[in-house]
């Protein structure tokens, strides 16, 4: 057999044996001291036959240099750095994921990609420096060098990624130019980029742990590493979206990660300076023997590939629950960025909580392996469990945290809170118990020497069984089986390689406990019932029709209902509903396709940048001037429910011979294809969501405006409800800075359009006749209303963000909504009439009847405008009267404008469904009946009835229809908080058929039913005034004789 030299030395130094002597020990014999002494074992990871070095006293007066020199505040500074080290990794990791989405594209398939060759570039480092650290004399000063090469190779790849758009958009060209070896020539490109800081960053744990392993357990000691290095990465998930970008900007906050290496570097130096000592002092045959050295526990079993089964598990399973949780935390949170840092740092933080409750006992433990197979077992039913009680968690959620009241839109603070508490429920006992897992696996797997090489070893395979987790939860489960079905087939698996591990030991009956998790998960997987997660995600209120899960998203479309009746379809994507057929939703996105198309000077090619419900889709396509039509949509999920929604609308966009469908990033798409297009038109989802900031920059509309064809347009919804202020000014900033003709247009309520050119914008007032029918159909009255419908010039436009600085890539501050948006919040407050901004996209040689018929147009979206804030009045009384003062003089001028019925809700399709509501069988025999004598299995058909017919009623009054209206008032039987409005309607009606008398007493029963001070007041006077003539254009509540 090869003899090896090795030294052994008891753990606490000679001095401390009472023996006065220092020791040699031979092959055969054991320390003089106590049995219980330190052995480091050779090169080759075996206990190698011991010869005889050399004595104690030959090494003149050298004492132990851990004892003597390697402090506690060494200690604690080198785990200081571990942290430092891995907050700076994950920073680097967030910042280089979004950094390449915006040229290679946030699909799922793109972002894996980043994802996979990162950690590829970790294991790497994990393998190719774990080795070389047991063959280096000097493990921290190979550290110190690591650090240094990190600072310099990510700040370069960062600064690389963050400033060298052209380039990048090149390769993303090449890249998608290569068909089918697309992806294999991105992640080349991402390995080019990324492969020498990741090596290094993989490099750093390893070489700590064959440093620490010479004086310290194994398993205490890379579990103490693995507790710091996650301790440090979850500052890194969080600093980078609470503190750094949202303030700072993506470049600082690369340079603050750059530092953080840098830091670690300098702070090192300490620790080399021990080691360069202790390397003098030693002789050079066991200098030379030291790097080699590991703990040997002779006669405990060494089942390696138990261990490596159970790393290889612990990572598959973790990493695929880490995207099963973030599908999970889409629907039950806000899909903000800082909503994943936390779900990212609760996940991190279990972990290292687990590893250092553990890291003690580890090394102490008779059976290792049996320890980390029992709590893996258990972690597999901890991630099973929350299955169970979704539904109830969501209720419980809500009210442990309710939303603030009177607040429209969260601010950043409380959305995290939201996550926390989500998060908290999903993750914290199966992460807890995979990081109390990890010691125990250190321990099994490093007793047998060589600690760096092992390290990298135990990483590695941990490392790419994460990867490949993620690939097939991600690609795979997810698609075909679905989410709770995944959750139930991952939580099998890691159960069941535990209790296989287990029984594999040599105390089998210590194995019991993951016999038990087994058993748990595939009894709880059998009576899980099969919508369990659905009921827990989709509470809209309505009918599912269809649920589509895959890789980008799950998706559903579901029924809504009004009076008992179908009314449109709603898309519902995780956590919110993103789109729906009403014909309210109709009218916006009708307006942003057909102000493009008879603002362009050809409309022949356009470009639709997320498809949603196919609104904006089949407006584009009534135009028959239009040969082609692109649909770039990032989730084919979406795209799969376009039936649904069509039998809604009546039209399926994409069975059109002219449509061509991308299944692609839109901003991607951009890049890689060199079309130009008339029209590029944009809906994507809520701005403040996770990376949908990239198509809302100034880069974007860049990107964009250079791929418009002469005279063409682009139109972007601008969502002014989910935003505050200076969120809309710095995206307005942005969409000005890009192009030099714009306006913003009214679409319905607080959905405004972005309308831009790179020449002066004038709209077609003379389009295909067959084209107003389809106007219509979107609550658009016609040309004249799309004329009327700006908002703001381009001049009101630029003067509002002057000294706005624009949204870009590098401040993507849309995605941090710092501060809460109350009700009562509406951004178009500001705007006040101006008789010459309803002729600002008119022609020159208009007629004076269309110019009349604009200004109409205009008035009606001025007093639309002001009517929002009316909207939230409050009792029913002061909101009816408010509503009715501001929009009966727009209705009596323009009795069929549909865009200002449905603001008073009621537009032709409410009646519609009205009507068939109360024609149904028995419904007229209910109606009539007294309210306090309707059967309890009757009240709530008696209550939709009544909506019905105060629908009905309503729509009469504001039609001047006043003896309909009274007909109908006088059938109903309104609830207590309904008398007042009910006696404000009657009294209308009575005064507008001259029954003043009658009226009078109207208007007093309205006041003395109404709890609302400025309403009774209000009610009081008109009775005064009932017996005067009224002003008919102003309608019977007016004031005004």
């Amino acid at each position: 057999m090869d003899r090896r030299v090795v030294v052994r030395a008891c753990a606490t130094g000679p001095a401390a044996h009472g023996c006065g002597s220092r020791c040699a020990s031979t092959a055969a014999g054991s320390c003089c001291c106590r049995p219980g002494s330190r052995t480091f074992a050779g090169s080759d990871g075996r206990l190698g036959a011991q010869a005889t070095v050399a004595s104690w006293r030959s090494l003149g007066d050298y004492r132990d240099p851990l004892s003597n020199r390697f402090t506690p505040q060494l200690a604690a500074l080198l785990f200081a750095l571990v942290a430092l080290s891995g907050a700076a990794s994950l920073a680097y990791e967030l910042l280089w994921i979004r950094a390449l989405g915006l040229h290679f594209g946030t699909s799922t398939p793109a972002i894996t990609t980043v994802v996979a060759t990162f950690m590829g570039g970790l294991g790497l480092g994990y393998v190719w420096f774990g080795a070389r650290a047991d063959r280096s004399a000097r493990p921290f000063a190979l550290y110190q060098r690591l650090e240094l090469g990190i600072a310099v190779s990510g700040l370069a790849v960062s600064l690389l990624l963050l400033r060298g758009g052209p380039l990048l958009d090149t390769l993303a060209r090449w890249c998608a130019a290569a068909g089918a070896l697309s992806a294999l020539c991105t992640a080349a490109v991402f390995a080019l980029l990324m492969l020498a800081p990741t090596i290094a960053m993989g490099g750093t744990v390893p070489v700590l742990a064959s440093a620490l392993s010479r004086h310290e357990q194994p398993g205490r000691a890379l579990g103490l590493l693995y507790a710091c290095n996650t301790l440090g990465a979850i500052a890194g998930a969080l600093l980078p979206d609470f503190v750094c970008i949202p303030r700072y900007g993506m470049t600082f906050t690369a340079c603050l990660a750059a530092a953080g290496n840098l830091l670690s570097a300098l702070a090192a130096l300490p620790l080399v300076r021990v080691e360069r000592l202790q390397h003098a002092q030693l002789p050079d045959v066991a200098t030379q023997a030291l790097p080699a050295l590991g703990v040997a526990r002779p006669g405990v079993p060494r089942p390696q590939l138990c261990a490596l089964a159970l790393s290889a598990a612990s990572g598959f399973c973790a990493l695929g629950l880490e995207v099963l949780w973030s599908r999970t935390l889409q629907h039950w949170a806000a899909a903000l960025v800082t909503s994943f840092a936390v779900l990212l740092a609760v996940y991190l933080g279990a972990l290292a909580l687990g590893a250092l409750s553990t890291q003690r006992f580890a090394d102490k433990c008779a059976s290792p392996l049996t320890a980390a197979s029992s709590l893996l077992g258990l972690a597999a039913v901890g991630a099973i469990l929350p299955l169970w009680a979704a539904p109830v968690w969501r209720d419980t959620a809500r009210a442990w945290l309710p939303r603030p009241p009177g607040v429209r839109r969260v601010g950043l603070a409380h959305e995290a809170l939201d996550a926390l508490l989500h998060a908290s429920f999903l993750e914290l006992i199966p992460c807890l118990l995979l990081g109390a897992a990890f010691p125990y696996l250190a321990a099994a797997w490093l007793h047998g020497g060589k600690p760096g090489t092992r390290t990298g070893q135990l990483f590695i395979v941990n490392t790419f069984a994460g990867v490949l987790g993620s690939l097939c939860v991600g690609f795979w489960w997810l698609p075909q089986l679905g989410e709770q079905s995944s959750y139930c087939v991952i939580a099998l698996v890691l159960a069941g390689v535990a209790a296989a591990c287990a029984r594999a030991e040599t105390q089998r009956r210590a194995g019991w406990v993951g016999m038990l998790g087994l058993g748990t998960v595939l009894r709880v997987a059998r009576l899980l019932p099969t919508s369990q997660l659905s009921l827990a995600h989709f509470r809209s209120g309505g009918e599912l029709l269809a649920v589509v899960e895959g890789a980008t998203t799950t998706a559903a479309a579901s029924a809504r209902f009004l009076y008992g009746e179908r009314h449109h379809v709603e898309l519902l994507t995780p956590g919110i509903s993103m789109s729906t057929t009403r014909p309210d939703a109709r009218r916006y996105m009708a307006v942003m396709a057909h102000a493009a198309a008879l603002a362009a000077r050809g409309s022949e090619r356009a470009l639709l940048i997320c498809y949603g419900v196919g609104n904006t889709a089949s407006a584009l396509l009534a135009h028959s001037s239009l040969k082609q039509l692109d649909v770039v949509d990032i989730s084919p999920e979406v795209l799969a429910l376009s039936p649904h929604f069509a039998a809604a609308r009546g039209s399926d966009p994409l069975r059109d011979p002219r449509t061509r469908v991308f299944i692609a990033d839109g901003r991607h798409h951009l890049i890689t294809h060199e079309t130009r297009y008339d029209i590029i038109t944009a809906e994507p989802p809520p701005p403040n969501y996770a990376g949908v900031a990239n198509l809302y920059s100034r880069e974007f509309y860049q990107l964009a405006r250079g791929r418009l064809a002469a005279g063409g347009v682009i139109t972007q919804w601008l969502p002014v409800f989910q935003l505050a202020d200076e969120d809309v000014r710095a995206l307005i900033a942005a969409f000005v800075a890009e192009l030099p003709h714009t306006a913003l247009l009214y679409g319905y309520d607080q959905q405004l359009i972005l309308i831009g050119s790179l020449e002066p914008l004038v709209l077609n007032t003379q389009p295909d006749p067959a084209l107003t029918e389809r106007l219509q159909h979107s609550y658009i009255g016609g040309v004249e209303d799309l004329l009327g419908a700006v908002l703001q010039t381009d001049a009101e436009l630029r003067a509002q963000v002057a000294g706005v600085e624009p949204l870009s890539d590098l401040r993507p501050t849309l995605q941090y909504p710092r501060e809460d948006v109350p009700e009562g919040t509406f951004y178009t407050s500001r705007f006040q009439p101006q008789p010459a901004r309803a002729l600002a996209l008119l022609p020159e040689a208009s007629t004076q009847a269309l110019q009349a018929r604009v200004r109409a147009a205009a008035d009606a979206t001025q007093r639309a405008i002001s009517a929002l804030p009316l909207r939230d009045l409050r009792p029913a009384e002061a909101r009816e009267l408010a509503l009715g003062r501001m929009l009966t003089p727009a209705l009596v001028e323009r009795p069929d404008d549909q865009g200002l019925k449905s603001l008073l809700a009621i537009d032709t399709e409410r009646g519609r469904l009205a009507l068939l509501a109360l024609t149904r069988p028995g419904a007229r025999e209910l109606l009539a009946s007294r309210r306090a004598a309707i059967a309890p299995r009757d009240r709530s058909r008696f209550l939709v009835l009544q909506d019905a017919q105060w629908m009905l009623a309503r729509r009469a009054f504001y039609t001047s229809d006043y003896a309909s209206a009274l007909e109908q008032l006088e059938h109903l039987d309104p609830a207590p908080e309904e008398r007042a409005r009910h006696a404000l309607l009657r009294a209308g009606c009575l005064r507008a058929l001259n029954r003043t008398e009658e009226s009078a007493r109207a208007f007093r029963e309205a006041a003395a039913n109404s709890s609302d001070t400025a309403f009774r007041a209000h009610a009081r006077a008109l009775a005064e005034l009932a017996a005067n003539a009224f002003d008919a254009s102003s309608g019977p509540w007016s004031d005004t004789p």
